[in-house]
């Protein structure tokens, strides 16, 4: 059997992120871990720990061949222990801020959604490699796994994280759109869904007001815009490329969430 290689090209692009995402950590969070853990590298040394996990994950999981995953029905698999972490969130969650999205395990926490994130783009990279036209045909094709997306988005959309639903639909509608399936029939589910968010924005206040803060970000600085405005400033004061590493401003404990950490 022909020895598997490893792609040097995926590994240097892997890396290069890594330290990138390393020295902006550091830089974004010196000032609060010195102030409240004591430590200018609190942060930072579980982003160093957190690396080497998921490089040593990137080295096991390329040594399995991806096919055995669609044979072996995994991606199903996945799906239902995704859908039972996001409902067990409902009863053993950790509340933080009005919302139900962490289990506290003690030494770390563990959000279900990011997991869900990545078996639902697998699931339905699957469903649409094996049906190929069948796609086409709306009750039998495409409709069936349609439930399987709403037992992943509802449980998240009442944490409530209205954010993570919208990234995932606009996921898998772009995977949609790229495989065998009918447009009409993916225009058909936008405008289905379109209403539900809508009329889901306008009973939750604090979502409606974000949207409007967005768009009238001057109407109210010291209250509900002050985080959009502190973001203008920071890139204003920065310019195109940024103040550099370390000599940012705003980490100076401007920003709202980051003072009660």
């Amino acid at each position: 059997m022909k020895k598997q290689r490893n792609d040097i090209y995926l590994i240097i692009a892997v890396t290069i992120l890594l330290t990138i995402g390393l020295i902006m950590v550091f830089s974004a969070s010196a000032v609060m871990a010195e102030e409240k853990h004591g430590s200018l590298l609190y942060f930072a040394q579980k982003q160093i720990l957190w690396g080497f996990f998921c490089v040593s994950a990137i080295f096991i999981f390329s040594r399995i061949k991806y096919t055995n995953w669609a044979k072996e029905n995994y991606p199903l698999i996945s799906i239902t222990i995704a859908v039972f972490f996001l409902l067990g969130l409902f009863v053993f969650g950790d509340e933080v801020n009005g919302a139900k999205r962490w289990y506290n395990l003690g030494f770390a926490s563990f959000q279900p959604s990011e997991f869900a994130k990545i078996v639902i783009i697998i699931y339905f990279a699957d469903i649409f490699t094996r049906k190929g036209t069948a796609l086409r045909n709306w009750k039998k094709g495409l409709l069936p796994h349609l439930f399987v997306f709403l037992l992943i988005t509802i449980p998240i959309f009442y944490q409530p994280d209205l954010g993570t639903v919208l990234m995932l639909s606009l996921t898998i509608s772009t995977m949609t759109l790229l495989s065998n399936i009918r447009f009409k029939h993916l225009l058909a589910g936008i405008i289905f869904i379109l209403p539900a968010l809508f009329m889901k924005i306008q009973m939750s206040n604090y979502q409606l007001t974000r949207l409007t803060s967005w768009f009238k970000n001057i109407t109210n600085p010291l209250g509900c815009s002050y985080q959009i405005k502190q973001s203008l400033i920071g890139l204003g004061s920065g310019g195109f490329f940024g103040s550099g590493p370390g000599s940012s401003k705003q980490k100076f404990f401007f920003l709202p969430v980051n003072s009660i950490m």
